[in-house]
């Protein structure tokens, strides 16, 4: 987060088969249940204290006050002050330690002077200005003289084009043209554009110079000498002046490094990542001289734009990994201690690709993978970083995770912003934890203040915490859904921005499916982990299940079109061999060095049959092994948790529209289920499970376990969830079932002709409507009739290039209309041929009586030419970021405008963007 700032049954799946059985290194049952009335420290809540009281009284009086609240640890660091350097500071801090470890807390490094990580306080940089963060900033214009940012020029190239395509080979190296800070390089015949990177320190603009605690130049992560300088400084001065560092410290935090290439206010120019050795790194890593391929990074340049984007991104991403997060590690694991901390901006992945090259390889290289989360208002709480960082863990057996947590969001006001602080309650503490645990994490670590609170209340909420943590450390995870992490699917359209981490509206459009998959599954109680290219390829198929450390049945890919060629034949042999494949979306069609690539288009093929490009309805193929694959286009995951309920037996049966969220965790002697109440109100709800006979239930509030009443439905136990506002309760049973596996003959899809009709009240007006650089024109066009009426064709034409355009056919009614009733919209559009650098997509807004504005996407690029018809449903709407009025959903009942179009879209000066409405 951004710091402040279908087909046969599985015979083991057969009533009675039993997934109980021993994890390997788990606590026991009996070792949990006599720890859970009163938790360890080290499951408690860890508050984070960077500067201790300099005196004994004062450390004593704090360390009185954390055991009186009932807190089990503290992340700690000696005093800003002076940092690093004093030895009063030095022995102030060990004398806390000391007095701290005698107390009985649980006590974590945290590596810095503030955030973020890698500066050791401005002193790894000290003498060492070619370690700073480098980037290549990118000129691109087709005009014959450039004026040039400062900087070296690391390349210059001028490439013809070809139908808005670079031509690559036939690349002119136009260095010597740059004379100071212009380039002037006349053209030959034919349009040519020119390329010239700027290798300059990237700092303004950046997280280095935005983070709200002090803004210093920042260290290049993909070189392996200031981390080792860091380490020496921060980590080693640890380690000499604590002989037993592992007796004293269980982890050491870093707090949000990343690569500074991404640009949190606007700049003139994009950069991409870039180190001194960075270009022989790739030619070693890749095989190929990335120089003169570079033009691909920002510009289509035909069949090779891919490929050179996924190595650049690859190599990126691999030595983020090995020279920071890989390094770190390497010196904890030596000094017996866990690496620990969090990433920056976890919640997209557009950001993923431009602050690390690939998230969940540096991830991989925390002992204890971590997230932060600045909210204490539980809907607005990131699970979904929870969820991914829990299955990080999941993939590389770590037992623990971490959350650094706070009230941020409701306390923290920049200059000039008047509202008033929100003090959080105890309930919507616990809701927070909740959430976040339920999603796979185990251990807080806490930013809040606890004003408002008594010690008492604080205390409650830490056992509460440390008896959750302490159920969900000692246990595996357990689920039967895998998740696809579509990375690679980024690199291959990501291109940098000079705001913020992509241009490139096929990313946010893959971020956008990937979110609303997910979000399905959370809101329909499956529970999943996310899997990445690495482990899908390092797994083991068997019959109609894959095993990387857990063992899935079915398969997710969202809008995934490019996955490296051995995880995809991973996927492709589970397939075969009985397993389900759900591709939203997209299909497979790309490896990580053919684009596209014939061996996975062919099997794409036999798993979800022959699919037009632009198809609308869903389908299912079958294999004769009981291999099913599923396709749903864009726009259609909606219906995902109806199609998995054909598919698949929820472990977890929740009813329809429940806030319950639930995941299940397996013991060392015992099943255990854990049910949250995601909501502010009392829950009493039936809830069905695969566990078999008695069941007990642990109630995390006050610690009590008793016998649960369980009524039989079949081969699966019923038992009534009685919670209060934002609670939690444990369900455990000795062993559960297997969910079985289904045989569909057919998916259980909505009919695209009966859907409920909304009620318009008269007749609407249709205008197209734009800011004032966008010259548009609109008329009935009868040659495209569809029906009665003749389709309002729209013309766009952008006056300027680089900016924020949209342009948008706003329908009025007369009256506000209700739609309340209505499932969906279905809307049919055309596309002229001839759009194929359009990279917008259509978009829907919906716009209330009371003011509200909603947006959802319609999944229909503008680039593909014809008609196609498409379903937007209704609960797809979430609040426009730019919404002045109205609640948080849509009133559906009372609806005055809908406006169909496309927006937030950064197009070239002359372009022209048509489409007509149906």
């Amino acid at each position: 987060m951004l710091c402040w700032c279908l087909l046969v049954l599985l015979l083991a799946a057969a009533p009675g088969a039993s997934a109980a059985g021993g994890i390997e290194g788990g606590m026991s049952l009996d070792t949990i249940k006599s720890l859970f009335r009163n938790p360890p420290p080290d499951r408690r809540i860890l508050q984070i204290i960077h500067n201790w009281p300099a005196d004994a009284a004062g450390q004593d009086s704090l360390i009185r006050t954390l055991k009186a609240r009932g807190f089990g640890g503290v992340v700690c660091n000696v005093h800003f002050n002076d940092y690093l350097k004093s030895e009063a500071m030095w022995e102030s801090f060990r004398q806390a330690v000391r007095r701290a470890k005698e107390a009985g807390l649980t006590l974590w490094l945290y590596d810095e002077q503030g955030y973020p990580s890698a500066a050791a306080g401005g002193l790894t940089l000290e003498g060492h200005p070619e370690w700073e963060a480098l980037g290549l900033y990118v000129v691109e214009s087709e005009d014959e003289e450039i004026s040039l940012p400062p900087g070296t020029v690391r390349a210059a190239w001028a490439c013809p084009m070809d139908k808005g395509k670079v031509a690559l080979g036939k690349a002119v190296d136009i260095r010597k043209a740059v004379q100071g800070q212009t380039l002037r390089w006349p053209s030959p015949s034919g349009p040519w554009r020119r390329f010239v990177y700027m290798e300059a320190p990237l700092y303004k603009g950046t997280h280095a110079e935005g983070n709200l605690f002090v803004k210093r130049p920042y260290p290049n992560l993909m070189q392996k000498e200031p981390t080792a300088r860091f380490i020496a400084l921060t980590h080693q001065a640890y380690a000499d002046r604590f002989p037993g560092l592992k007796e004293d410290f269980d982890a050491v935090f870093t707090d949000e490094p990343s690569l500074m290439n991404v640009f949190l206010t606007p700049q003139p120019y994009p950069a991409l990542p870039w180190s001194p050795d960075f270009a022989g790194e790739f030619q070693k890593r890749r095989g190929y001289d990335i120089l003169p391929k570079l033009p691909a990074l920002t510009a289509e340049a035909g069949p090779e734009t891919g490929r050179v984007r996924c190595d650049f991104w690859r190599t990126v991403g691999e030595l983020v990994a090995e020279n920071y997060f890989g390094q770190i590690q390497e010196w904890s694991r030596a000094h017996g201690i866990a690496s620990t901390g969090h990433h920056l901006w976890e919640e997209t992945l557009d950001y993923h690709v431009g602050f690390y090259g690939d998230f969940f390889a540096s991830a991989r290289r925390y002992d204890i993978p971590g997230i932060d989360c600045l909210t204490s208002d539980p809907p607005t709480v990131p699970w979904q970083i929870a969820k991914m960082l829990g299955s990080v863990a999941d993939l590389t057996g770590s037992s623990k995770t971490m959350s650094e947590t706070s009230d941020h969001s409701q306390r923290y006001r920049p200059p000039g912003d008047s509202r008033p602080v929100q003090p959080v309650s105890p309930a919507q503490i616990k809701g927070t934890c909740n959430r976040l645990y339920v999603a796979g994490i185990n251990t807080t670590t806490s930013y809040y203040s606890w004003d408002d609170l008594t010690d008492a209340a604080i205390a409650d909420i830490n056992a509460f915490v440390g008896r959750t943590g302490l159920m969900l450390s000692g246990t595996k995870h357990r689920c039967d859904i895998a998740v696809y992490y579509p990375i690679e699917s980024c690199w291959a359209y990501f291109t940098p921005a000079s705001h913020l981490a992509t241009r490139s509206q096929e990313v946010q459009r893959i971020g956008r499916v990937f979110q609303d998959v997910s979000e399905r599954l959370f809101r329909a109680g499956r529970d999943f982990d996310y899997v990445d290219g690495k482990a899908l390829a390092e797994s083991r198929v068997d019959g109609n299940a894959f095993t990387v450390r857990e063992r899935y049945r079915l398969l997710i890919l969202p809008q995934t079109d490019t996955l490296p060629l051995d995880a995809w034949e991973k996927a492709a042999a589970f397939a075969r061999s009985g397993g389900a494949v759900v591709a939203v979306g997209r299909l497979p069609a790309n490896s990580l060095s053919q684009f596209p690539d014939r061996a996975i288009r062919a099997a794409a093929r036999e798993i979800f049959g022959n699919i037009r490009e632009g198809a609308s309805a869903p389908t299912m193929r079958r294999n004769e092994n009981g291999g099913v694959g599923v396709y749903l286009p864009a726009g259609q995951e909606a219906i995902l948790p109806a199609v998995l309920d054909a598919l698949l037996e929820p472990d977890i049966s929740i009813p329809a529209g429940s806030p319950i969220r639930a995941s299940h965790r397996r013991l060392a002697g015992g099943e255990a289920y854990y049910l949250i109440n995601d909501s502010p109100d009392p829950l009493d709800q039936k809830v069905s499970l695969c566990g078999q006979g008695q069941a007990q239930l642990w109630n995390p509030e006050d610690g009590s376990q008793a016998d649960l009443p369980a009524e039989a439905e079949g081969d699966r136990s019923a038992v009534r969830m009685k919670l209060p506002p934002y609670g939690a309760a444990f369900i455990l049973f000795k062993e559960c079932r297997i969910p079985l596996r289904y045989s569909p003959e057919k998916l259980p899809m909505l009919s695209l002709s009966r859907l409920p009709l909304a009620k318009m009240v008269g007749k609407p007006s249709r205008k197209a409507l734009g800011p004032e650089h966008v010259r548009i024109t609109q008329r009935e066009d009868a040659s495209l009739k569809r029906g009665k009426d003749a389709p309002l064709r729209v013309e766009a034409v952008l006056q300027q290039g680089g900016v924020d355009s949209w342009c948008f056919v706003n329908i009025a009614f007369p009256e506000p209309s209700d739609l309340s009733k209505a499932k969906g919209f279905r809307i049919a559009t055309w596309v002229p041929e001839g759009q194929e650098d359009c990279r917008a997509d259509l978009l829907v807004i919906l716009r209330d009586a009371e003011g509200g504005e909603f947006l959802a996407s319609a999944a229909r690029p503008l680039v593909r030419p014809g008609w196609q018809t498409s379903i937007v449903w209704l609960e797809s709407f979430a609040r426009a970021g730019w919404s002045q009025g109205g609640g948080s959903q849509p009133v559906m009942s009372r609806i005055e405008h809908i406006n169909i179009g496309w927006g937030g879209y950064i197009g070239q000066k002359n372009e022209r963007i048509t489409f007509a409405l149906a």
